[in-house]
């Protein structure tokens, strides 16, 4: 039964209402009691006891699912709290050690595969544990990329064995710890292989003298570099690339779901809360995207935009995200609007009829169906850090179109891109599943093999197929085959969108030479 309290001027009315509240269905019974879009469906792909508490999940170069369990939420190990102030920002005792020194909490990467008629993952392995608010991991250049405050970490694995080749190397320190729930977080690599991330609303970090709160960052794993991509945007937690490299990213302001965020923009941030734009000389700033027909709570996360072949085509280019207190996965319809965008309201993809679904991430797997991992708690929101949490249960769903090949699950043996030829790859670059359109990229830019130059270059130029040429362009920029005539050629082309890359190509190399200016002053 519903209880419900009324309030009416000074008079209180207790009434009861014959409804009956979801609180946390078995897993099994919470796939019966989910609604779907027409014509899609939704299969569990794993629950407790194999995970819990899911807050990133990532599909790997041979079609595994890994998961962070963030099981250390909310208070770091090892640390106590010198310092809260009203919006729960924390400052600790001491900083961290980087794994493995230091307190271990526990945190755990656990990879899932064998996935079986019903969808089911048979197999789970845990290829590092011990860790202390991990919030983001990525794949590439022979290891993986792991987010664990105030740390960005490598682990080599060139083995590929699963089992790290040594301890992590920093590649980065700094990054806050204040609140857990707006750590960085959602490691993603763009197309033009620097590794991109999100920095949330109540931390604030340090980085090499650059200091923010709210943004999006960005690291090259060749150069060392690291960058301040964008400031501002909320609490933000989820990135993706259209398929033109633009960015979008989340917020937790209603009625929005995204920013749209540009190489050295300013955005909106709760000024009040976090002080001032760090730039002085930024006049004002962007807003989020303009949205229309809001429906549903006010934190989106884990947004991607949906460039599979599995879906209907009316779906392309949808923005596919998690609305985390309304305890749905909705689609969005992303517009251009001269140099960006607006959106509006789509639909639910899926509707949970459960107050614990809380979904914390989503992806898109080598199948085309949407991975949405579920947090599963009665708590939707960070009450105060020493509140107990439930941390025995979490599941991660596939959704999928009744109609897709392999619409049962994604048990056909996936294929192992990182045993491709160089050529082979240099094809998959023309897939209408943008999942191995990247992997194919990532790994050229790992090899960086000279001998797929000239068929890159020749389909930049040659081809009647625009996107194959950006992407062929993009491919060829990280395996290290665009060289500053080539890309003061790109400046002439008939593409906007690949005139637009060399300009960022060029202006990345921090050093313009006489030539490309006047290529910059004739455009």
């Amino acid at each position: 039964m519903l209880i419900r309290f009324v309030f009416s001027s000074s008079l209180v009315v207790l009434c009861v209402e014959d409804v009956v509240l979801a609180q946390g269905y078995k897993p099994a019974e919470a796939v019966q009691k989910m609604s779907m879009a027409d014509g899609f469906q939704v299969e569990l792909v794993a629950s407790e006891p194999i995970i819990a508490q899911p807050v990133c999940i990532e599909f790997d170069d041979r079609g595994r699912l890994w998961v962070i369990q963030y099981l250390q939420y909310p208070n770091p190990a090892g640390l106590n709290r010198a310092k809260v102030d009203r919006f729960s920002r924390t400052i600790y005792d001491k900083v961290p050690e980087p794994p493995p020194r230091g307190a271990k909490g526990a945190d755990r990467i656990t990879i899932l595969s064998d996935f079986d008629a019903n969808g089911r993952a048979q197999k789970s392995k845990d290829f590092v544990s011990g860790l202390n608010l991990a919030s983001g991991l990525a794949f590439g250049h022979g290891g993986v990329f792991v987010l664990q405050v105030p740390y960005l970490l490598f682990y080599p694995d060139r083995n590929r064995d699963d089992i790290p080749d040594s301890d992590p190397e920093v590649l980065l320190t700094g990054f806050g710890m204040d609140d857990a729930h707006s750590v960085a977080n959602s490691l993603t690599f763009g197309p033009d292989g620097w590794l991109y991330g999100c920095q949330g609303s109540t931390v604030t970090a340090n980085i090499r003298g650059i200091e923010f709160q709210q943004g999006v960052w960005r690291y090259h794993p060749r150069s060392k570099r690291f960058e301040l991509f964008c400031e501002g945007g909320g609490n933000s937690w989820g990135l993706d690339f259209d398929q033109d490299g633009e960015l979008i990213y989340s917020t937790n302001l209603g009625p929005y779901r995204n920013l749209h965020g540009v190489q050295g923009g300013y955005y909106w941030k709760s000024f009040g809360k976090h002080g001032a734009l760090h730039n002085p000389y930024a006049y004002g700033f962007f807003d989020h995207i303009p949205y229309k027909n809001f429906t549903g709570g006010h934190v989106t996360d884990g947004g991607i935009i949906y460039q599979g072949d599995s879906f209907p085509e009316t779906f392309h280019g949808k923005y596919i995200a998690n609305d985390l207190l309304g305890h749905a996965v909705q689609w969005h319809n992303l517009g251009k609007s001269g140099s960006t965008f607006t959106a509006s309201y789509g639909g639910e993809l899926l509707t949970p009829h459960d107050t614990w679904f809380a979904p914390s991430d989503l992806t898109m797997g080598p199948d085309g169906a949407i991975y949405v991992a579920d947090w599963h708690d009665k708590r939707a929101a960070h009450p105060d850090p020493d509140a107990e949490w439930d941390r025995s249960n979490g599941r991660i769903y596939r959704i999928q179109w009744s109609g897709a090949r392999n619409v049962t699950s994604p048990k056909m043996a996936p294929v192992d891109s990182a045993k491709l030829s160089s050529a082979q790859l240099v094809e998959f670059l023309g897939s209408r599943n943008n999942f191995v359109v990247r992997k194919a990229r990532h790994i050229l830019a790992d090899r960086r093999d000279v001998t797929i130059y000239p068929k890159l270059r020749a389909q930049v130029f040659e081809t009647s197929d625009k996107q194959l040429a950006l992407e062929s362009f993009w491919a060829l920029y990280v395996s290290g085959g665009a060289d500053e005539s080539f890309l003061n050629d790109a400046l002439e082309h008939a593409s906007a969108r690949i005139r637009h890359w060399a300009v960022r190509f060029l202006g990345d190399g921090l050093e313009i030479s006489p030539s490309s200016a006047e290529h910059f002053v004739k455009l």
